[in-house]
């Protein structure tokens, strides 16, 4: 047998270990269920491991306490249906080294619904409490809770999404709740942070969402969506 032969088989086996160890089959009907944070540092090892779950269901089946990002790069990205199912991740991580830290490293075209974030995110640039970066066309987050404070040390954050890289993305029906914080940090949004320029298929939106601002929150340089980035239309319609 060939090396590359034998390590094409080793990553394939190594795949489909990480995905045995959820419970489900990853469709819709029967997605892969997290029920604890090991299945939850299983889930992100995996994407990590460049498993992407294109086309497939994960569903959150408890509320959890976590420490780990789901993917390290913006080459590791998540491309799935994640349904929180009304429960809460507890996320908590200090990376201020880092650029694009948050529950999620990096998504493209993916979907991500009705899950609560709590905790606390600290990172360096790109920083969001739940998706650090986004790629692709038709990416989706509806219906999500987030409460975390979100620290950045340099620039570029926001309280769901941190930089969306050229994509297309819907945050709808949301509410964000947490502190938002740092030293000079050049462009904040409390939904989105900072955009690049748009596309084809780069259409982006936010609707119908709430900001509940906390105490003790600065807003020199706070605004529902950080646009400036930006040379498309990016409309925020019946936010709050």
């Amino acid at each position: 047998m060939g090396r590359a032969t034998f390590t094409l088989l080793f990553l394939l086996l190594t795949a489909q270990t990480t995905l045995a160890a959820l419970e489900g089959s990853g469709t819709e009907g029967s997605p892969y269920l997290i029920k604890t944070d090991t299945d939850w540092n299983e889930f992100a090892s995996s994407i990590t491991s460049a498993t992407s779950y294109s086309g497939e269901y994960v569903k959150l089946d408890a509320s959890i306490s976590v420490t780990t990002m789901a993917g390290t790069s913006d080459d590791t990205r998540f491309c799935g249906t994640f349904d929180g199912g009304g429960k809460t991740i507890t996320f908590n991580i200090d990376k201020s080294g880092e650029d694009a830290v948050a529950l999620f490293r990096s998504i493209q075209s993916a979907t991500i619904k009705n899950l609560n974030v709590a905790g606390s995110v600290t990172g360096k640039r790109h920083v969001a409490a739940l998706v650090g970066t986004s790629f692709g066309a038709g990416n989706v987050i509806n219906n999500c809770k987030v409460s975390a404070d979100v620290t950045c040390t340099e620039k570029y954050m926001g309280g769901i999404l941190g930089h969306g890289k050229s994509s297309g993305i819907t945050i709808s029906s949301c509410v964000f709740s947490g502190l938002l914080s740092g030293g000079a940090v050049e462009h904040m949004g409390v939904f989105y942070g900072w955009s690049d320029a748009a596309g084809e298929g780069c259409e982006r939106s936010i609707v119908d969402c709430l900001y509940v601002m906390k105490s003790g929150q600065s807003t020199s340089v706070l605004d529902l969506v950080d646009k400036s980035g930006s040379t498309a239309t990016f409309p925020v319609n019946s936010c709050l």
